[in-house]
Order: structure tokens, then C-alpha cells, then sequence
């Protein structure tokens, strides 16, 4: 576990500057997909008789950044086992943080807009129908369903990590198991395999590896700084490059393609800056609230405006809708906690 790398001190909170700098990357890659979705080909909630073929590609890049996430938290949930809570302690810690507001921003937020704005999914339902089908049941969470798998997955770690001595040989045995789970709704079709592809449990296949390359990265980063020197950072600048090309054009089998993520992820976190400023401090600080809070947003200008032009709409989406979600995110997440310290 290294110790001498760059950190910012916050009120008692270790912050690091690569982690600040990707939650930027990873929160305007969400914003920029929500802004998009209606010209993507596979999804269909809302339709418009405008064609933007450069956005319709930028569906191939959704792992990617769906990965960013699930690596960023990989690497935190070793900050927070750093705190030796007991097994309660972490489970309810979680819960709060991760399981709560899944509920409250999809029953109160989430559910009301779509209901406001006619969706599709939900016509002739009742609101309790809706909140029970689609957040309990997680047939349709939108981009909620990050926050009870990643509660999921840290729940397990816990429990890997209080039993199996830190270690290469067990993280990477974690790493492969994570494999196996990606394989398991590719692979098998045989007895009980629709219930893999039930909305509530397929996340849990599909994105666990990405959430132990950040928890590996934290344990081994020292080790894996060795070998990323300059060359190889440069070199692997360029090859993340070439395949995120190569992704948002849709090129490479399914097999390849994770391959090229779990190397883009990597060099993400060893090129970038050890240093923030106030602006990425602040991007950061609501990052997780914008997640949340943005989708229903974006639907708005779905529903009344679908047909407009796309640099429009991306505008309207990415920066008044962003706007908004980031304000929302302050006023919800940000500043209780800064008046709870203030007070404390």
C-alpha cells in the first residue's frame, strides 16, 4: 500500500488529487451519455426523427465509463477499510450511503419526474406500483442500479478482506473470480439462467472486475508504480487512446474489448495530474449527487423537445441540466455535511 504518494488533507479526510481529477472525468462522461441517449441506437424510451450518427456512437463508450465509476470506488472502499469497523459498523455505513439514497432519490425524485413527463415504462401504473416494480424490484432504476451493486460488492470485499491476508495471489484470485461472473450470463443459458438477467442481479455479473482493478490498485500501487514508468505510461497513453477510438466506433469482439477497459483504466489513474484546484474540487464534491440527480433532467428535454438540433440538445442537457443536478447534488450532499463539521 504506498504511503508516499501525493494527498490533500480535508477536515480529517485523506483526498487523492488521481481520484479528484477522475471523478471530473467520469461525471462529465456520465453527463455527456445521459445528454445523448435519445440518438443511441438500443435505446428506445424516447424516439426523434433526428439523426446524429456521431452521437449515436457514443453508446460503445458506456462500459467505459460505467468502468471509471466502478474503479473509483473499487479504490475508496480501501480508504474506508482502513477504519477497522466491525462487520455492523461497515454494513450500516454502507447502507446509509449507498442503499438510502437509492430509495429516497428513486421514489422521490427519480419516479415523480418520469410520472410528471408521461414515460413510456410507466403508463397506467400507480406510483406505489411503479416504486415497487421498478426501484425495489430494479426493473427499471435508470442509473440507480450503481449504488446497491457497489454496496454489493463492498459488503463482499469486507468479508474477503477480514478473512484472506492482503495479498497479490488473493486479489487477482478475486480478480479472476470477477471473471467468472462476467462469463456466467455470457456463457450459460441452461436451468435458472433468466434469473441471472433479472434487472436486480445482472450488474453484479457484469461489473465486478472493474471494481477490483481501483481495490487492486490501492493495494499494490507502489508495486504496479515500478513498472509504469515514463515509456510505458507514454506508450499506453497512446494504445488507450487508439482503443477508445476503436470502441466508440464499435470495433473488436466483447472479449477485447474488456481487455482494452481494464487497460485504460490502469494508465487513467497513473497519468493523471497530483494536483487539483478548485474547480475539480468542486466537480468532485458532487459528482456522485449529478449521477443521480441528472437522467430525469435530460428526460425533460426528451419529452418536449426530441426533435431539436443535437448540439442543442447536448447543450441544453449538459450544461442547464448539468447545472441544475450539480446545485441539487450541493444543497443534498454537500452542504449538510459542511454544516454538520462547522457545528461539530
Amino acid at each position: 500500500m504506498s504511503q508516499s504518494v501525493p494527498q490533500m488533507q480535508k477536515k480529517g479526510k485523506t483526498i487523492r488529487p488521481e481520484v479528484v481529477n477522475l471523478r471530473v472525468i467520469a461525471v462529465f462522461g456520465v453527463l455527456f451519455g445521459h445528454s445523448t441517449t435519445i440518438y443511441w441506437h438500443n435505446w428506445d424510451n424516447y424516439n426523434t426523427f433526428v439523426q446524429s450518427p456521431i452521437l449515436s456512437h457514443v453508446e460503445n463508450l458506456g462500459m467505459l465509463i460505467l468502468a471509471l465509476w466502478m474503479m473509483i470506488s473499487g479504490f475508496c472502499i480501501g480508504f474506508t477499510f482502513e477504519h477497522n469497523w466491525s462487520f455492523k459498523e461497515f454494513f450500516v455505513r454502507r447502507f446509509t450511503r449507498l442503499i438510502v439514497p437509492y430509495f429516497l432519490v428513486g421514489a422521490l425524485w427519480m419516479v415523480p419526474i418520469r410520472m410528471l413527463l408521461h414515460y413510456p415504462n410507466y403508463a397506467n401504473e400507480s406510483y406505489w406500483y411503479i416504486v415497487w416494480k421498478y426501484i425495489i424490484l430494479d426493473y427499471d432504476s435508470g442509473q440507480l442500479w450503481f449504488l446497491p451493486t457497489v454496496f454489493s460488492y463492498s459488503i463482499f470485499l469486507w468479508i474477503a478482506q477480514k478473512f484472506l491476508r492482503t495479498s497479490w495471489v488473493r486479489d487477482i484470485l478475486l480478480l479472476f473470480f470477477g471473471v467468472c461472473l462476467l462469463l456466467v450470463p455470457i456463457i450459460y443459458h441452461g436451468p435458472g439462467s433468466s434469473v441471472v438477467h433479472m434487472p436486480m442481479f445482472s450488474p453484479l455479473f457484469y461489473y465486478f472486475t472493474f471494481f477490483m482493478i481501483g481495490f487492486i490498485v490501492y493495494n499494490h500501487e507502489n508495486d504496479i508504480k515500478r513498472v509504469m514508468k515514463a515509456p510505458i505510461l507514454f506508450i499506453g497513453a497512446i494504445l488507450m487512446i487508439i482503443s477508445i477510438i476503436f470502441m466508440y466506433l464499435g470495433r473488436g469482439r466483447i472479449g477485447l474489448q474488456l481487455i482494452a477497459v481494464w487497460g485504460c483504466l490502469i494508465i487513467l489513474f497513473f497519468i493523471m495530474p497530483h494536483t487539483t484546484n478548485r474547480f475539480t474540487r468542486a466537480i468532485a464534491d458532487v459528482s456522485l449527487g449529478v449521477y443521480l440527480f441528472h437522467e430525469p433532467l435530460a428526460f425533460i428535454s426528451y419529452t418536449y423537445w426530441p426533435d431539436i438540433d443535437p448540439l442543442l440538445m447536448v447543450s441544453i442537457n449538459f450544461f442547464l441540466w448539468g447545472t441544475v443536478a450539480s446545485i441539487i447534488s450541493y444543497l443534498v450532499f454537500v452542504l449538510p455535511k459542511r454544516l454538520m463539521r462547522k457545528n461539530a
